[in-house]
Formats: structure tokens, C-alpha cells, sequence
């Protein structure tokens, strides 16, 4: 197979397989992931105002996720760019390893809401990954033990099943996040359906960080530290 830059579908180019079609067409599977439930936060103007800087990370993996609530599961399609290359024709382990964080994170988010972050992830490869390949990603819960979440997924074949990758990791909500949103209340506030509009989301945003900001003391006083 030839996995020169032309014979590899762009981002934009996602390709219709049949493993992919089914997904879509599944009944009981949500479509979830920041497009889905979060279009506003993909803006850059909101990015930047709620701390991130970063404009291309992870923009070159493509992917559609969905939620099986009845299963307490994520499922999904990820497709790798030229960009992810790691041996040649093939994807590199760490955008692998990068995808499988990113999709348990969600996972995470469906079932215990916002605020937590990756403590460990353990990646184990199986196969090459070939660059212009569709594969199918599950993922689901394996242990809640307070503020510590442990998962499991896997990346394989969507075709086959072959298995191509598999990750174990645990999620912890610091006590800085200690007030992370759940999900549901995230959706009705800024979700996809809100209303909410970006001038009205950075307006907030910018009341919440004046709140927040300390009094400035008067001239002669201290300022309690």
C-alpha cells in the first residue's frame, strides 16, 4: 500500500467505512466530544479566555465519539493524518498514546463530570497503526474509588478487531477542581442547545475572573496575604 501524503484522506476527509456507518446509524449511542456537546469551546477567542494557548494540538487526529449510556461506555472512530507519522506508513506511538488519553478523558467526563486529570496512563502496543487506517475505540470504567477514576480502552481494526492498542489509566480531581461541573449541568449551561453565544460566555468569564480578583488595599493599609 502507498502512504504517500496523496494517497492518505485529509482531516476534513473522514472515510466511510462500514464499522463507522454503523456507529452513526446505532440506536442508544450519543454523539459526544467537544464538536458535539461543546461547539463553543473549539472557539479561539474562548479558548484563549479560559487559559489555553495552543491552536494545533491534536488538530491533525480525526474522530467522532459516541456515549452508550446503557452500557456506561465510549465508542469511536479515529482516523490519522500524514501529520501523525511515526514509522514510515505507519502512526506514531505517541499520537496513539495521545488519542487513548484524550478519549478516556471523555469517558471520564460522561460518567463523573468536569475537573478531573490524567495521574497515570499505561499504553501498550500491539500492532502498527498504518497511516489512512479507521480504527474503533471502546473504552469504560473500571474502578471509582473516591477521587481516583481507573479505565481501560482499546484502539482496534474497526474491520477484523484486530487489537492495535490498548491503555489503562487513572483520572484524579485535585482539590483545586474539587467543584468540576457534571456533565448534564455543563450541557444546560454552554452546551450545544444552551443559547449561550460567545459574547455572552466571555462576558462571564470575565465577571468571574473580577469576583475572584483580590481587593486592592486602600493607600495605608496592609493587604491581607
Amino acid at each position: 500500500m502507498d502512504f504517500s501524503a496523496e494517497s492518505v484522506p485529509s482531516r476534513d476527509d473522514f472515510p466511510e467505512v462500514p464499522f463507522v456507518t454503523s456507529l452513526r446509524q446505532q440506536t442508544g449511542l450519543e454523539r459526544s466530544g467537544f464538536d458535539a456537546d461543546f461547539p463553543i469551546l473549539l472557539d479561539q477567542d474562548v479558548r484563549y479566555a479560559i487559559g489555553n494557548r495552543g491552536r494545533s494540538f491534536g488538530k491533525s487526529i480525526k474522530w467522532e465519539l459516541y456515549w452508550d449510556s446503557a452500557n456506561s461506555k465510549m465508542l469511536g472512530a479515529v482516523f490519522f493524518s500524514v501529520n501523525n507519522e511515526g514509522p514510515p506508513g505507519c502512526v506514531h506511538g505517541g499520537a496513539i498514546a495521545t488519542c487513548l488519553d484524550s478519549f478516556l478523558g471523555w469517558l471520564v467526563v460522561r460518567t463523573q463530570g468536569f475537573g478531573f486529570v490524567t495521574l497515570n496512563l499505561n499504553t501498550t502496543y500491539r500492532k502498527f497503526v498504518p497511516l489512512g487506517s479507521v480504527m474503533k475505540l471502546e473504552a469504560y470504567v473500571t474502578k471509582v474509588d473516591g477521587k481516583k477514576i481507573s479505565c481501560e480502552g482499546r484502539m482496534v481494526d474497526g474491520q477484523d478487531g484486530t487489537v492495535h492498542a490498548e491503555a489503562t489509566a487513572v483520572f484524579y480531581q485535585p482539590k483545586a477542581n474539587a467543584n468540576g461541573m457534571a456533565f448534564d449541568k455543563a450541557v444546560q449551561l454552554f452546551g450545544a442547545h444552551s443559547g449561550v453565544t460567545k459574547d455572552l460566555f466571555l462576558e462571564q468569564i470575565n465577571k468571574s475572573r473580577r469576583r475572584d480578583k483580590p481587593e486592592r488595599p486602600e493607600s495605608g493599609q496592609k493587604a491581607n496575604l
